[in-house]
């Protein structure tokens, strides 16, 4: 009787381990949370469930060439949607994107409200 009820746990200990090293090998990388952005202070339909806090990114880029505005606005609202996922939120509100003219250079500012909705 004892040898049985040692075999059983045994079996099951052996099968659980299996189990876990199997799910283990078969995990794939966590796909990437999508970041939802806006210039509203809300959205109906949709509860924000935690104020992360108010964040900001910046890009500088030089006035003389054939630089894309556009796309410095584009890749420093970019940034700041990578530094919202890695604070743990999944949304932007409030986004501002400013541009501040230097005497050789742009400074593209953007701002917003980090949530998780």
């Amino acid at each position: 009787m004892i040898l049985e009820a040692s075999v059983g746990a045994i079996l099951i200990s052996m099968a659980s381990a299996f189990y876990i090293k199997s799910r283990l090998v078969r995990r794939e990388e966590p796909q990437e949370e999508e970041v939802f952005v806006t210039t509203s202070k809300e959205v109906p339909g949709i509860d924000v469930k935690l104020v992360v806090g108010y964040i900001e990114s910046s890009s500088v880029m030089p006035i003389e060439g054939d630089y894309s505005v556009e796309l410095a606005e584009e890749a420093t609202v970019q940034k700041l949607m990578e530094k919202a996922r890695s604070m743990g939120a999944n949304a932007i509100l409030e986004l501002i994107v400013e541009k501040e003219e230097g005497n050789m250079h742009y400074k593209i500012v953007a701002r917003g409200l980090a949530v998780r909705v």
